[in-house]
C-alpha cells in the first residue's frame, strides 16, 4: 500500500502558490478544469467498456470481440451468472449512505459545506458588504479561517459534541 504525498499534488500546490497572485482564483479554476475538458473526450472515445459491463448490459458480441482483442478468456473475466443491473440496484449505494448507520457523515458534510459560506456572508453583511477589490485584497475577516473566530469555535464544538475529536 502506498503512503505519502503524490508528486502531482505537491507540484500542483507549488504551481498554484506561484500563479495565484498573478492570475487570480478564477483563472486557477479554469486551469484546474483543463484536464477534465481535455482528457475526458479522449478517454470517452478510446477507452473501451469492460467485458463484464458489456455482458451485464446484454452486449455479448461486443464483449467477445473485446475479450479476443485483448487476449482475455471471457469466462475468466465474467462469472457464469452475471446479474442484470436493475433500476433498484443502481440506487442501492445512495440509499446505503442515508441509512441510519452512515447518516452522520453526509449530514456533517452538508453542515460543514453550508457553515463556511454562511459565516462568510454574515461577516460581510456585518461589515456592510464585501469590500474585496480582487484576490487577496482588503475585505472582512473570515470567521472560520481565523484562529479562534466564531466559525472555528462552532466547528470545534460540533466535532467534540459528535465525538470525532
Amino acid at each position: 500500500m502506498y503512503s505519502g504525498y503524490f508528486v502531482g499534488g505537491i507540484l500542483t500546490a507549488l504551481v498554484g502558490l506561484l500563479l495565484l497572485p498573478h492570475i487570480g482564483f478564477r483563472a486557477m479554476y479554469a486551469i484546474g478544469a483543463l484536464p477534465l475538458v481535455l482528457v475526458l473526450p479522449v478517454a470517452w472515445r478510446y477507452l473501451p467498456e469492460s467485458v463484464a459491463f458489456l455482458v451485464a448490459r446484454g452486449r455479448h458480441d461486443e464483449a467477445r470481440s473485446l475479450a479476443d482483442r485483448y487476449g482475455l478468456a471471457i469466462d475468466d473475466v465474467v462469472p457464469a451468472a452475471v446479474p442484470k443491473l436493475e433500476e433498484a440496484d443502481r440506487l442501492a449505494g445512495i440509499r446505503m449512505i442515508f441509512q441510519r448507520t452512515y447518516l452522520l457523515a453526509p449530514l456533517l458534510f452538508a453542515v460543514a459545506s453550508f457553515c463556511r459560506p454562511a459565516a462568510r456572508l454574515r461577516a460581510e453583511h456585518e461589515q456592510g458588504g464585501c469590500a474585496r477589490s480582487g484576490p487577496g485584497g482588503p475585505g472582512p475577516p473570515d470567521p472560520v479561517a481565523e484562529p479562534g473566530g466564531a466559525g472555528a469555535r462552532r466547528s470545534e464544538l460540533l466535532v467534540h459534541r459528535v465525538g470525532l475529536g
